[in-house]
């Protein structure tokens, strides 16, 4: 899991890194203007939340929280 901040501003990126800190979110926390610096740089995000399965090169496989969590089910 990876979680996109859409958080904006002089402090968004502080802002957004502590919200997720405090709900105990044990994943990477992105920010919008640093996806181009990662293997996520070509998912497309048009809303929130967005749940996309990609693979160890970035690749998007599945798209939508029903498909994408029933993937995962499937994987244990």
């Amino acid at each position: 899991m990876v979680h996109v901040s859409l958080e904006r501003g002089a402090n968004g990126a502080d802002k957004a890194l502590n919200w997720a800190n405090k709900e105990g979110f044990p994943w990477l926390t992105v920010m919008p203007g640093k996806m181009g610096e990662t293997i996520f740089k070509d998912i497309k995000v048009q809303f929130v939340p967005t749940y996309v399965l990609v693979d160890k090169d970035g690749k998007e496989l599945l798209r939508g929280e029903k498909e994408v969590f029933e993937k995962i089910k499937s994987l244990k």
